[in-house]
C-alpha cells in the first residue's frame, strides 16, 4: 500500500508539473463551458479523460484474449473431430479386438 501512495504522489506531481510547463511554455489551457480551467482542474479532468482511456483498453484487451482463447479452443474441437473421423476404422477394429480378446466372466457352479 505504501508504494501505491508513493506512486500516486509521484504521478500527481509529474502531471501537476507538465500541466503547469505546457501551460507557461506552449500556452495550453483547458476549457470548459468557455471557462479556463486552474492546474488542478485541468489534472482532474485530464485523470478522467485517462481513467476512461484505460477501461476502453481494458475492454477492448479483454475481448482480444477472449476471442483467443475462444479461437483457440474451438480449433482443439476441431482437430478432435478431424482425428476422429480420419481414424474411425482403426478405433473400430480396437473396440472388436477388445470386445473379442476380454475374458469372459467364469462362473463358478
Amino acid at each position: 500500500m505504501k508504494n501505491f501512495l508513493i506512486a500516486v504522489i509521484i504521478a500527481v506531481l509529474i502531471a501537476s508539473s507538465v500541466g503547469a510547463v505546457a501551460e507557461d511554455w506552449w500556452g495550453l489551457h483547458w476549457v470548459i463551458a468557455d471557462e479556463v480551467l486552474n492546474p488542478w482542474e485541468a489534472f482532474v479532468a485530464f485523470s478522467i479523460v485517462a481513467v476512461v482511456f484505460v477501461f476502453v483498453g481494458f475492454i477492448v484487451a479483454m475481448s482480444i484474449a477472449g476471442e483467443v482463447v475462444i479461437g483457440v479452443v474451438a480449433g482443439g474441437f476441431a482437430l478432435f473431430i478431424t482425428g476422429i473421423i480420419a481414424l474411425w476404422p482403426l478405433l473400430l477394429l480396437v473396440a472388436l479386438v477388445y470386445l473379442i480378446r476380454r475374458k469372459s466372466p467364469s462362473y463358478a457352479t
